[in-house]
């Protein structure tokens, strides 16, 4: 089995250059500390060095966004709370979930990425759910039972989540 590195401080810019803007610290030290897989068999986080381009943030993630403007151009009467990126202000893409749904940065303001909130879009459903913090913030409170259920993003977990502490299940 082929093992895939994070990106260290020299490849993380290149990834930024192709992405066309920073990425928050705290993803990079996430990626850096984990790597490639499942938050709770659930979960994963884009890995700019993943093994297959499904979990890239620069390959699911920006297929994801496609989607996310196909889906707007499709249906103009759906109201789309964000902007999609590279759009001002516009949503990029983190992870997803097992039934496609989505996580996100909110790229506000573009050139703070540590300032950046998180937001989770369902895939099935007009749920958009904000979170006023950084990816790793509400990774450990979606982790912690005793704060899971104040996590708007828990809406779209399993309700066993909280209460196995899902663990990390590296690729």
């Amino acid at each position: 089995m082929v093992v895939h590195e994070p990106p260290d401080a020299e490849g993380w810019p290149a990834v930024e250059r192709e992405l066309g803007c920073g990425l928050p610290r705290d993803y990079k030290e996430l990626i850096a500390a984990y790597g490639s897989g499942w938050f709770g068999g659930f979960l994963a986080v884009f890995n700019p060095a993943a093994q297959g381009a499904a979990l890239r943030i620069q390959g699911g993630g920006m297929d994801q966004l496609a989607l996310l403007r196909e889906n707007r151009e499709l249906d103009p009467d759906e109201p789309m709370p964000y902007g999609i990126y590279p759009e001002v202000d516009g949503l990029l893409t983190w992870g997803t979930t097992i039934n496609g749904d989505s996580g996100y940065w909110l790229t506000r303001p573009r050139e703070d990425p540590d300032a950046w909130t998180t937001v989770v879009g369902e895939v099935r459903g007009p749920g958009w759910y904000p979170y006023p913090g950084s990816l790793s913030a509400m990774l450990a409170d979606l982790t912690d039972p005793a704060t899971f259920r104040d996590v708007a993003a828990s809406s779209i977990l399993p309700a066993e989540w909280a209460s196995r502490s899902p663990a990390f299940e590296r690729l």
